[in-house]
């Protein structure tokens, strides 16, 4: 597995849902750059360039529940 975190996983199932950063923040009560670097460690561990290609990657991986 790419061994994301639960609130890897978390940030990048919003975003699959088209939140916003700042949407993903007030939802789950952290602040917007919290989220940002949230989506930053899961595109790293899953090599992705974009925000989009990771949630791909996630999806395509089965990774997003």
């Amino acid at each position: 597995d790419f061994d994301l975190s639960p609130r890897e996983r978390e940030v990048l199932k919003w975003a699959a849902d088209g939140k916003t950063a700042w949407e993903t923040g007030q939802l789950i009560g952290v602040s917007e750059r919290a989220i940002r670097l949230y989506t930053e460690n899961a595109m790293s561990k899953l090599k992705a360039k974009t925000k989009t290609q990771a949630v791909a990657i996630a999806v395509r991986n089965q990774i997003l529940h």
